[in-house]
C-alpha cells in the first residue's frame, strides 16, 4: 500500500514555499535598505521562515497576507502579533465582517490592518522585541 507521511508532505510544502521565502527575502533587502545589511542573509532566511509559519499558525493563506505579515514583523517586532489588541483581531473567529459570521484568517488579517491605529502600533513596536540579527537602526532611517 502506497502511503504519504507527513514527513513527506512537510518536505513537498517547504519545497513549494522556497520560491516564495526567496522572493520576501529579496524584496525586504531591496525595500529597506538596498544593500546587504539588514542582517545577514541566513539570518535573514531563517526570520523570513520563522514568519511564515506564525502567518501559517494563524491560517493566512493569500500571498499578500504572509508577506505583509512579515513585513509587520520587521517593522513592529518579532512578536507584534501577541500584542492585545492585534492578536485579539487576527484570532477572534466572529466579529461581524460584512455582517456577521466567521471570517477567514486572510480576512481578519485584512480587518486588522484596517482597525489598528497608528497609536497602538506605536504601542506595540515600544513593547515587541525585534526580530534577532536585525539592524533595527538601518530598518527605521529607510523606511519609506
Amino acid at each position: 500500500m502506497f502511503e504519504i507521511g507527513q514527513t513527506q508532505i512537510a518536505a513537498l510544502e517547504a519545497q513549494r514555499e522556497q520560491p516564495f521565502r526567496k522572493s520576501v527575502a529579496e524584496s525586504l533587502q531591496a525595500r529597506w535598505i538596498g544593500n546587504a545589511d539588514l542582517m545577514a542573509p541566513a539570518s535573514l532566511g531563517a526570520a523570513v521562515a520563522s514568519a511564515i509559519a506564525r502567518g501559517k499558525s494563524y491560517g493566512l493563506r493569500q500571498k499578500f497576507s504572509p508577506a505583509m505579515f512579515i513585513e509587520l514583523m520587521f517593522l513592529v517586532g518579532r512578536d507584534f502579533d501577541l500584542y492585545p489588541p492585534v492578536h485579539h483581531l487576527l484570532t477572534a473567529g466572529v466579529f461581524g465582517l460584512h455582517g456577521s459570521g466567521n471570517a477567514d484568517a486572510d480576512e481578519r488579517f485584512a480587518h486588522m490592518l484596517e482597525t489598528i491605529s497608528s497609536k497602538h502600533w506605536e504601542n506595540a513596536r515600544r513593547r515587541c522585541a525585534p526580530i534577532a540579527g536585525l539592524n533595527t537602526r538601518r530598518v527605521l532611517r529607510a523606511q519609506p
